[in-house]
């Protein structure tokens, strides 16, 4: 490629590598903003109080996947439908926000390698400032989910 009488020479491995760290960049800035505005919520909506500064609302992440083995589709599924049953019952008092893997890959592998997820579905619990309270993944049920509702603020 030539560019004022002076020849431009590409290295495919810069590139490479630059846009590995720009995609890493992107994927960290996005998780950021993900958590700063929970309150969009995705596919399981709830009614929710106005999450604001002299109201903050807990928060709760679900990773989980549309597309896999059935072994995982499964787990996906019924951890999901747990979710349902308490997200009735405490409507209002937790921002709420669905992620699958299959739309998202670069987000959720982000996510899990910032929290040390290592298998899918997986939920992370944040309190009322943001900050991480925990995770349950693989297998969870009610019992273990309302146990991690009260670290963050929510009582039976």
């Amino acid at each position: 490629m030539q560019t004022r009488g002076k020849k431009m020479t590409f290295s495919y491995n810069n590139i490479g590598r630059t846009l590995i760290v720009i995609s890493t960049i992107l994927s960290v800035s996005l998780v950021s903003w993900l958590l700063a505005n929970m309150d969009a919520g995705t596919s399981i909506k709830p009614k929710l109080t106005k999450n604001t500064p002299e109201n903050p609302l807990p928060r709760i992440i679900l990773l989980t996947t549309t597309k896999s083995c059935q072994c995982t589709l499964k787990r996906c599924g019924a951890g999901e439908k747990v979710i349902r049953e308490i997200l009735k019952k405490y409507s209002g008092q937790i921002v709420f926000e669905k992620i699958d893997y299959a739309e998202n890959e670069e987000l959720v592998t982000t996510i899990n390698s910032s929290y040390k997820i290592s298998g899918l579905p997986a939920l992370l619990f944040f309190d009322t400032r943001k900050k991480f309270a925990g995770h349950l993944q693989l297998f969870f049920n009610k019992e273990a989910i309302l146990k991690n509702l009260e670290k963050i603020g929510i009582k039976k």
